[in-house]
């Protein structure tokens, strides 16, 4: 039934069940959410809370290693309602909200940034899916013309690409004009985080059969590790040493770490 569950949460990524962030910022300290509060682990491997107390799915680190998130919380049965805040956690180590409580969900801020200051979201509400674009300065505008079916999490490359699948099979890239094409395909649904490395690779962290994947810039497709039962991977990163960090949960909605290094030695930080 919690299988179950998840599946079905996953067909809304706005309000999917677990987590996919972990981030790293230049000194190399990963950062990553377990649905009530963000981890920081160093270099060294000390793990410490960086910020407690929020309810935050996804992360961003910007330029300047400021890491942001929300808290989303539920206000109860009788009147079934939500509400979050949007959070800046300064690489000073200044806790701030940067958009005050709110009713509802959040729909004018997004975690996918490019180096350039753009924000990248999804409208989902309509059955054409497509995707929208904010500049540094600018209102928001329509980022693509295309239309889609379903539209899973959004992440974005080093080089500005947007990366998500569609309709839970097909693996997608779109460029800085709009553009989009098919880069992959997973049989298996339950694609949740989206990442690259310093090579152009994407990898996929797919639920359902534990299994991360790397497709390469010529369209081919490797299963580059699946997780030990009853893990599942959720999310990742490839840090610039090579390293494979994982984002794991279990049916119990435990949250643990994988580091898995260039030479294939795995670490786990739970």
């Amino acid at each position: 039934m919690i299988r179950l569950a998840l599946l079905v949460l996953l067909a809304t990524p706005a309000l999917a069940h677990p987590g996919i962030g972990i981030v790293m910022d230049s000194h190399g300290n990963v950062y990553y959410t377990d649905l009530t509060q963000v981890w920081k682990v160093t270099p060294n491997g000390q793990k410490t809370i960086a910020v407690p107390r929020v309810h935050t799915h996804e992360l961003y680190v910007d330029d300047q290693d400021n890491l942001y998130g929300e808290h989303l919380w539920f206000n109860g049965e009788r009147l079934n309602t939500w509400g979050h805040y949007v959070w800046k956690y300064s690489a000073n180590g200044l806790f701030e909200k940067i958009m005050p409580d709110r009713a509802g969900f959040s729909t004018d801020f997004s975690f996918v940034h490019d180096h350039a200051g753009n924000r990248y979201r999804a409208d989902r509400d309509r059955e054409c899916q497509t995707i929208y674009r904010t500049s540094r300065r600018g209102p928001e505008e329509l980022h693509t013309r295309e239309c889609f079916g379903k539209i899973g999490w959004l992440s974005i490359t080093r080089e500005g690409d947007l990366i998500f699948m569609q309709d839970q099979h097909r693996l997608r890239k779109m460029d800085k004009s709009g553009k989009s094409k098919s880069v992959g395909f997973i049989a298996s649904k339950g694609t949740m985080g989206l990442w690259d490395d310093a090579a152009g690779n994407i990898y996929t962290a797919t639920y359902d059969d534990r299994t991360v994947r790397r497709f390469t810039s010529k369209g081919e497709m490797q299963e580059v590790y699946t997780t030990n039962w009853p893990w599942a991977p959720t999310g990742g990163l490839a840090a610039p040493n090579g390293d494979l960090w994982l984002l794991e949960t279990n049916p119990q909605n435990e949250v643990r770490v994988e580091r898995i290094s260039k030479n294939g030695v795995t670490t786990i930080i739970q």
